[in-house]
């Protein structure tokens, strides 16, 4: 599985393992909730489960469930400032990209 991070978003975490001493030091991507564009994707701090996938390449160890990353691939995390972006690199198809009105 593979994680691209920018540098801001690799700060940040860290700024907020360092803060939470008594909180597992793994940031875990998981799917949130569904939107109208498709999944909306979240972080945790969380322990590794055993069916977790993990990539420890950056300074961040990131946990994804092995049922995410093969519907979803790998994942970019973006720091947005006020918080994060994560972009999966499989696109889900969905019907409609918005929640105003039908397809048809």
């Amino acid at each position: 599985m593979r994680i691209t991070i920018d540098d801001a978003a690799v700060n940040t975490i860290l700024e907020v393992i360092g803060q939470n001493p008594d909180q597992p030091g793994n940031v875990r991507i998981y799917v949130a909730g569904m939107g109208c564009g498709g999944p909306v994707f979240g972080l945790a701090l969380d322990e590794q489960k055993e069916n977790d996938e993990v990539n420890s390449d950056n300074k961040v160890t990131f946990v994804v469930e092995s049922d995410v990353v093969k519907q979803f691939g790998g994942f970019t995390v973006e720091s947005m400032g006020n918080g994060f972006k994560v972009i999966p690199d499989i696109q889900p198809v969905s019907g409609c990209a918005s929640c105003g009105g039908s397809c048809g």
